[in-house]
């Protein structure tokens, strides 16, 4: 169905802001029409315009197809778009765990579509989970009724996202921005300014946030420039097209993209005089912690260690991990090394015995080389002379040494050596 309401925008000030009845918690979760967390059974049909959540709607021909949703927390509202018809002949009935009940029958007469219309609100429920049916009780061939996204109040964090209205406390408007009222505003209200350098900031606990807001037309060079940052980092720049109505909803305006689990802060600053628009937001919350889903289960985890904080885990930090093998690995080396040395003494020892007992060549001195053989000179650093004593010549290469003179008795003179 197409959104006929969608182009036409009338600011009304005095418009009193529609919003669930019940009392708002500090968390409204938000699923749209098309969510797979909604079972649809019977005959159920797709539409959406523009100016509807995520531009989709459903509705059913079909007297007695329902939609299912199972959720936490203490309160629901539906809210849908509803088709202006003369003498409407369809109706919803609602259904929250086999007692609370209520029903939605559009008035006769209707001149213009409604959007965002909260088709049915429940009264404070119990903290914990429900089951809300939604029910065509009546039903005419052409849609007349069609849902578009359902909100409840929430403590839990296993939601898709988290709502945030233009008018929430958590919003900070420096200066105030003047508030709007108009059918395609989700909640039917919206905030705007026209002053370069006014700003909103919104704190928020989650790992994205999204900002959307109406559009003004204008001719090349005469659209909006907001600029938007996250946790006073670089800020991205929305300038956009050129629109087809003098205004247009449901436009975003900025996506974070990925964030660390944590709270950020969003702020948005109007850089030219074109309206800057402030509709909602949609936080995804920080993932649920092992804690908070056992605690949600209502069972109690036999693993972890008692007195651990709220995000226990039975597999041992990666840190502890990576210090015991560094440990391992540095025990291991000092071995190797231990064992390397060893060696060579070993061999360096058994080396020098054989070099003593051998004869002298004819001509009574000679050059050796240090410590192979063959003739081969080695090049490096002091190395271990024949004494023990550290030697090294020019060049940096070993210093040589004459083969030690046999006396008549058949001893070894001292060795002589030279530079």
């Amino acid at each position: 169905m197409p959104c006929r309401a969608c182009n036409r925008r009338h600011f009304i000030s005095s418009l009193p802001p529609r919003r669930m009845s019940t009392t708002v918690a500090a968390n409204v979760a938000i699923v749209d029409d098309q969510d797979p967390l909604i079972h649809y059974t019977g005959v159920w049909q797709t539409s959406g315009g523009t100016g509807e959540f995520n531009v989709t709607t459903s509705f059913s021909s079909e007297a007695g197809a329902a939609a299912t949703l199972s959720f936490n927390g203490t309160s629901v509202t539906v809210f849908g778009t509803v088709a202006a018809e003369t003498e409407p002949n369809a109706s919803l009935t609602f259904l929250v765990d086999s007692s609370v009940t209520g029903a939605y029958t559009p008035p006769n007469g209707m001149t213009s579509d409604i959007h965002h219309e909260a088709l049915w609100a429940s009264q404070s429920l119990s903290d914990g989970p429900h089951t809300l049916v939604i029910t065509q009780a009546t039903a005419q061939a052409a849609g007349v009724i069609f849902l578009d996204y359902i909100m409840w109040n929430t403590t839990s964090h296993a939601v898709p996202a988290y709502f945030i209205d233009d008018r929430d406390a958590r919003i900070k408007y420096t200066p105030p921005w003047r508030q709007f009222g108009s059918d395609p505003d989700f909640m039917h209200t919206s905030q705007g300014t026209t002053t370069v350098g006014d700003s909103l900031s919104l704190q928020f606990d989650g790992t994205r946030i999204t900002y959307w807001g109406g559009i003004n037309n204008g001719s090349v060079g005469q659209v909006l420039n907001a600029s938007m940052s996250i946790d006073s980092g670089p800020p991205k720049y929305f300038v956009p097209g050129l629109q087809s109505a003098s205004v247009t909803t449901n436009n975003l305006y900025f996506d974070s993209g990925d964030l660390q689990p944590g709270t950020h802060q969003l702020t948005v600053t109007a850089e030219n005089a074109h309206t800057v628009w402030s509709d909602y937001f949609l936080v995804t919350p920080n993932p649920v912690s092992s804690a908070s889903a056992t605690s949600a289960s209502g069972s109690t985890s036999t693993s972890g260690t008692a007195g651990s904080d709220s995000t226990n885990s039975a597999t041992p930090p990666p840190v502890k991990k990576s210090s015991h093998t560094a440990a391992i690995a540095a025990s291991v080396v000092v071995v190797v090394v231990v064992l390397i040395a060893l060696a060579g003494a070993i061999f360096f020892f058994l080396r020098r015995r054989r070099q003593r007992r051998e004869p002298a060549g004819s001509g009574g001195t000679g050059e050796a080389a240090w410590p192979g053989a063959g003739g081969v000179h080695y090049a490096g650093g002091a190395v271990a002379g024949p004494s023990g004593t550290q030697h090294s010549g020019p060049d940096n290469k070993l210093a040589r040494y004459q083969v030690p003179p046999v006396r008549a008795n058949g001893e070894e003179a001292p060795p002589q050596y030279e530079a």
